[in-house]
């Protein structure tokens, strides 16, 4: 078959003929996540999130392996970081990780007054009931769920509910020790983060019901309707720039859902060209959005992985899906080319060269 690659439509083409057997030959989630293996842009978003949550923070303690790998993170954003809770009796934050649930007793009395706990958790093969429990019991009256990942969420507590002056939050993207960490994850605006948000725990649990054996996900708990949120106070902002954040708010959060529904039409393997569509459809709307990000690279980690063990041509598939949902990538065109190359498509290997240098230039 000869495919060209410098069209949307023929990118789509190519993820109807090859995803199929790309989604049904990727490798399976370990039951253990690796913590290594864990997305960066989730672990910054989880910092800032954390941040805008109490950005009057000064110091941060860290549980956890997965908690102590956003380190560098708190560092350049200002934050004096303990991973020795004996070092400081308290601090503003404190960020416990782990699928395990957390003694939340005693990490409660390591924070400071109206201080702020933080659980960065992965939900693989986590049910919905788990995940209910897990929401009911960390404590607090002000407690909120962030997705940056498909399977890597956030819970922030805090004891009091607290508005948040939309100043102050704004003012965590300005640090300048911190515009490298923000611009590799791609979340360089409160929107950007915004995103990721999905509710208040009063907000979320009434989703929580009937059948909870199965395994949780996050259209489980994203509503059809766009959030509001009660709990920033704006009133130290001028009023156009608190509407323009709003607006972009509102498209994000909108962009979210479509990438939402898309993971919902790719559970069957029959609709993947429309999921393709949809992520597509997202990711040009939206190119910062962290959850679809995270797909991309997911792609990429299983496309190197078929790679090393000479699966070429379920590499090849996985560069298709990411050429189908960005076809603009000129990494995975190229690296789609090499695999075409090494399977003797000399004349799609040319062409997807000369697309990539295209791009590049």
């Amino acid at each position: 078959m000869k495919l060209k690659l410098w069209t949307v439509g023929a990118a789509l083409v190519l993820a109807a003929v090859g995803g199929a057997a790309w989604w049904l030959s990727r490798p399976a989630p370990p039951a253990a996540f690796p913590e290594e293996y864990r997305f960066e842009s989730v672990k910054i978003v989880a910092t800032v999130a954390a941040l805008v949550e109490m950005p009057e923070a000064d110091d941060v303690t860290l549980v956890g392996a997965g908690a102590r790998a956003l380190a560098g993170y708190f560092e350049n954003a200002g934050l004096a970081v303990v991973t020795n809770a004996a070092d400081v009796p308290r601090t503003d934050i404190v960020v416990v990780s782990g699928a395990e649930k957390p003694d939340w007793k005693r990490l409660a009395a390591q924070v400071s007054d109206d201080g702020e706990l933080v659980w960065l958790f992965d939900v693989r093969q986590m049910t919905a009931g788990a995940f209910k429990r897990a929401l009911a019991a960390i404590p607090g009256e002000d407690v909120h769920l962030w997705m940056p990942g498909e399977n890597d969420w956030v819970l922030t507590a805090r004891q009091k509910a607290v508005r948040r002056d939309l100043g102050d939050m704004l003012e965590v993207f300005s640090r300048e020790s911190a515009f490298a960490d923000l611009a590799k994850a791609e979340c360089e605006t409160l929107p950007d983060l915004l995103a990721n948000y999905v509710g208040t725990r009063e907000e979320v649990m009434p989703a929580l019901v009937g059948d909870l054996r199965q395994e949780i996900r996050p259209e489980f708990l994203v509503p059809q309707e766009i959030p509001t949120i009660g709990w920033i106070d704006a009133d130290n902002v001028d009023a156009d720039i608190n509407e323009m954040i709003g607006q972009q708010f509102h498209s994000v959060q909108f962009d979210r859902r479509t990438v939402l529904e898309g993971n919902i039409l790719a559970r069957d393997r029959a609709q993947l060209p429309q999921a393709f569509d949809k992520w597509a459809a997202a990711l040009r709307h939206n190119p910062h959005d962290t959850l679809l990000l995270g797909r991309l690279h997911s792609l990429a980690v299983n496309a190197a992985t078929f790679l090393k063990v000479g699966n070429v041509k379920a590499a090849a598939h996985c560069y298709e899906a990411m050429i189908a949902i960005r076809p603009t990538d000129a990494a995975a065109i190229s690296e789609y080319g090499k695999c075409q190359l090494m399977l003797g498509n000399r004349e799609v290997a040319d062409q997807a060269k000369r697309r990539a240098e295209e791009l590049i230039k």
